[in-house]
């Protein structure tokens, strides 16, 4: 076994500081969690891990690879890709069913180790293994982020407004700590590490190499689609800025763009999958929704969120220099992220927790640039008419690497000790146990779609493996809409027949009636409509077939 030098023993330190972290996460939630309610296993972003487990429990209770959209009761053929939720359902299957959030968080810390490796070997590769500089980049990956946690101070303190908008919640799209809580992210991005650090450690472009990075992409695609598309933005920026040299530019692009044709392999695979999964309408409608979402977060926002690293990040760009050999593919992939994030077709945001890594790389290459500078000048000026003058630059020096520091790891110091989940999220990370045995007694019906809340919604597919009306704002066809009609059915002014009919059209068997339902008013009247579970505060409703 080889010996593990001081930089690696550093490294090891530091990754299992932000494991544990990782786990700490999730066991405060759950610690917070009021003895009168149950907590469900994933406190950040539930309505996303709700969407997960939906497909992860097809998965692991029939071994399916290609799936339903259970947040709708329309007839479909199953088509829906996600191999990571498929391959997780298939580990699930030799657990009980109670330990699915341990398995599903085993599972994401397992992968959170895999990437802190394939980190860890890329500072090694890009920084020359030198023992100050690997180990500090390989720390501002794990924990440094940007301001925005003194916005979050002070509007908590009231000494400002709270901002337009949501980014301010949403610290999962700025730093690699939050970017760890969703395991569906996780699994892309430790793929775009290992495929980069492939290309700085043996560069390529031969034939071999171009059909490799196109089986990356429709590997990457059934994993996570917007990774997908910025690993195709990558290697198109790759192979189109080639290296500065002499000779034309398409002279200059030839040996890469000639080779990296054979990515049409992957793309016509992708290709050929969305072509048929697009015979279905539900996976249709699902995937025209999506481009109807639109969310980016603006640059203008970037120097709040990443703070320092913007600075410093800038002074990092340019040419490999002596004992660095890489950042050409850094800079590659940022400038890739940058042109995602801020594209008009697709929704941005989803590319925005890819930007961290390069990012921070880069901010420690250019911190690192300036700090030997400042060194240089402090040495040359070192001379007899001046003796205090060094030691003053040194400590402006200190003071200004401490404040630097305090910055990039407020964020990650507010993490540990603040619940930074808004009441909604809370709310929704929890659940009634009285909600919890009627989906107890829905999973051991017959088949049959739902109504309900859409709130409520979001978990019956889960815990009840039964399709809903309307549940998941992102994944139910024409959302909207179906609210409005979950409201008339409850409210009116429709009939008690009208009410049975429109059942009968939805494909709907069962209504689940909560505290949330009955916000909508009280539960109306329904011939043949019958309860088949009664707690404190849930029935559960099944309408009879008519004779």
């Amino acid at each position: 076994m080889a010996r593990i030098d001081r930089a690696g023993r550093i490294a090891l330190l530091l990754a299992a500081v932000f494991l544990v972290a990782q786990a700490w996460l999730v066991c405060r939630a759950a610690l917070q969690t009021p003895p009168d309610r149950v907590f469900l296993g994933y406190p950040h972003i539930p309505t996303d891990h709700y969407a997960y487990r939906m497909m992860t429990e097809q998965s692991r209770e029939d071994g399916l690879l290609f799936v339903h959209n259970l947040f709708t009761t329309q007839p479909q053929d199953g088509r829906f890709l996600m191999s990571g939720l498929a391959v997780t359902g298939w580990i699930e299957r030799l657990f009980p069913s109670e330990a699915h959030a341990q398995v599903w968080h085993a599972l994401r810390l397992a992968a959170l180790a895999v990437l802190a490796l394939l980190l860890w070997r890329l500072c090694r590769a890009l920084f020359g293994g030198r023992t100050p500089d690997a180990p500090l980049a390989f720390g501002a990956l794990l924990f440094s982020g940007g301001l925005d946690w003194t916005l979050r101070l002070a509007v908590a303190a009231g000494t400002m407004a709270h901002p337009a908008g949501e980014w301010l919640e949403n610290p999962w799209n700025f730093n690699l700590l939050w970017t760890g809580t969703l395991a569906t992210w996780v699994w892309p991005l430790a793929g775009l590490i290992g495929l980069v650090l492939l290309e700085i450690r043996r560069p390529s472009e031969t034939l071999a190499r171009g059909l490799l990075r196109g089986l990356a992409f429709a590997a990457l695609w059934s994993v996570h689609p917007y990774s997908a598309l910025l690993y195709a933005a990558l290697i198109a920026t790759h192979v189109l800025t080639a290296p500065v040299g002499s000779g034309p530019w398409a002279r200059r692009i030839g040996p890469s763009i000639l080779p990296s044709l054979a990515i049409l392999v992957g793309l016509g695979v992708v290709a050929f999958y969305a072509l048929w999964a697009r015979e279905d309408a539900v996976y249709r409608l699902g995937s025209d929704q999506v481009r109807l979402w639109r969310l980016w977060y603006w640059p203008h926002l970037w120097p709040i969120v990443y703070g320092p690293q913007i600075v410093l990040a800038a002074f990092g760009l340019g040419r490999d220099r002596d004992g660095e050999h890489g950042f050409r593919w850094v800079q590659v992939w940022l400038a890739a992220t940058v042109l995602m994030s801020i594209n008009p077709l697709v929704t941005g945001a989803k590319f925005q927790f890819l930007i961290t890594v390069p990012l921070v790389l880069l901010e420690v290459r250019g911190g690192l640039r300036l700090a030997r500078r400042w060194i240089a000048r402090t040495g040359a000026s070192q001379v007899p008419t001046a003796p205090s003058r060094p030691g003053s630059r040194r400590l402006v020096m200190t003071a200004l690497l401490g404040v630097l520091a305090v910055g990039a790891t407020g964020g990650f110091v507010e993490a540990m000790v603040r619940d930074l989940r808004s009441p909604i999220v809370r709310d929704a990370a929890e659940a009634d146990p009285n909600l919890l045995e009627a989906l107890a007694v829905l999973r051991a019906a017959p088949a049959g779609g739902v109504l309900c809340h859409p709130t409520d919604g979001a978990i019956v597919p889960w815990k009840a493996l039964k399709p809903v009306f309307v549940g998941q704002w992102f994944l139910s066809t024409r959302f909207g809409e179906k609210v409005d009609l979950v409201r008339w059915f409850v409210q009116g002014p429709a009939d008690a027949p009208a009410r049975r009919d429109f059942l009968t059209a939805a494909r709907v068997r069962y209504v689940l009636e909560t505290p949330r339902l009955r916000q909508f008013g009280p539960m109306p009247a329904v011939a043949g409509l019958d309860p088949i579970f009664r707690s404190a505060t849930v029935t559960l409703w099944e309408l009879a077939p008519p004779p």
